[in-house]
């Protein structure tokens, strides 16, 4: 089942005062992941869920909805999103070779802007196969995908939607160990069969770049290692 949609929960961004955009929470827990694809740790039914992509051809709410929650431990961020399809026969999964673009294939895409300073960012990708691919970018704007680094991800695909976790060491992005932090967060979605793309944090223009990012907030990262 589908826990509770956080709506109407918005923030405003600095360098786009006059749009709001999606703030959730992180939960802080001590228990393990088993990265497998299977939300049936206990701490995901506490965790607050995030959706409401808007499409960007419409913009308007996709047909096709994600719903995100993200946890963290002293070490790990983790992180679960739910692809909700009703045609999932029809889903596109081919590439099983790790750091390659998704050619035609359904994908998500996980940004993080752990500065908060709208000008960075790091990127964590799965598609309906659990294939990692990741990249950052800097101030520059260049988008790097011979950044990599090493972190978990497995996939699962049930009767109504593919569904993936990962798990990613807090020590392969640079951020602040410090207490009470929001960082940027979006995710972006590609549905292939219907060449429907959707964003967590929508902007009509410049559509990932970090200024435009939701709010991941309760990050109490002090005694993070």
């Amino acid at each position: 089942p589908i826990l509770t949609i956080i709506s109407g929960v918005s923030a405003l961004a600095t360098e786009t005062p006059t749009n709001s955009v999606p703030s959730f929470r992180a939960l802080k827990v001590n228990e393990p992941l088993t990265v497998d694809g299977v939300l049936d740790e206990a701490f995901w039914q506490r965790a607050e869920v995030a959706t409401g992509l808007i499409d960007q051809r419409t913009q308007q709410p996709a047909d096709q909805q994600t719903t995100i929650r993200i946890a963290y431990t002293q070490t790990h961020l983790f992180v679960a999103v739910e692809c909700l399809d009703d045609d999932i026969e029809e889903i596109h999964a081919s590439e099983r070779r790790e750091d390659r673009s998704f050619v035609g294939d359904d994908w998500v895409e996980i940004h993080f802007d752990p500065s908060h300073n709208h000008r960075s960012k790091y990127a964590f990708f799965s598609n309906p196969l659990g294939t990692r691919a990741d990249a950052n970018e800097g101030p520059s704007g260049i988008f790097n995908y011979g950044w990599s680094a090493e972190w978990e991800l497995a996939a699962t695909m049930l009767s109504d939607r593919w569904v993936f976790e990962m798990k990613i060491p807090f020590g392969v992005m640079n951020y602040e160990r410090k207490d009470g932090q929001t960082w940027g967060v979006n995710v972006t979605r590609v549905l292939r069969r219907t060449d429907t793309m959707s964003f967590l944090s929508f902007s009509a223009t410049d559509f990932f770049k970090p200024r435009h990012f939701g709010h991941l907030t309760g990050l109490d990262l002090a005694d993070t290692e």
